[in-house]
C-alpha cells in the first residue's frame, strides 16, 4: 500500500504499465498503476509516460480522439 505522506525517492521514473496486463492474471495494474503515478505526481516527481501516457494506453476511444485531434 503505497503512503501519500510517505514521499518516493528522488529520480525520474518510468512508468512500462501494459494494458493488456490483464490478460496475464493481473487484473489491477492499471487501477494500481494510476496510484503509483497519482502518489508520484503528488510529490513532484518527474515521469515519463506518466498518468496522460497511462490513459489514453486503457481506453481505445481516448486514443481515436486523440488520434483524430491530430489528425
Amino acid at each position: 500500500m503505497i503512503v501519500r505522506s510517505v514521499p518516493p525517492p528522488e529520480g525520474v521514473f518510468y512508468n512500462r504499465m501494459s494494458a493488456s496486463s490483464h490478460t496475464r492474471d493481473h487484473r489491477y495494474s492499471a487501477e494500481l498503476t494510476a496510484g503509483v503515478l497519482a502518489w508520484l505526481a503528488a510529490h513532484g516527481r518527474r515521469v515519463v509516460n506518466g498518468s496522460g501516457a497511462l490513459d489514453l494506453e486503457i481506453s481505445k476511444a481516448r486514443q481515436y480522439a486523440a488520434l483524430t485531434a491530430q489528425g
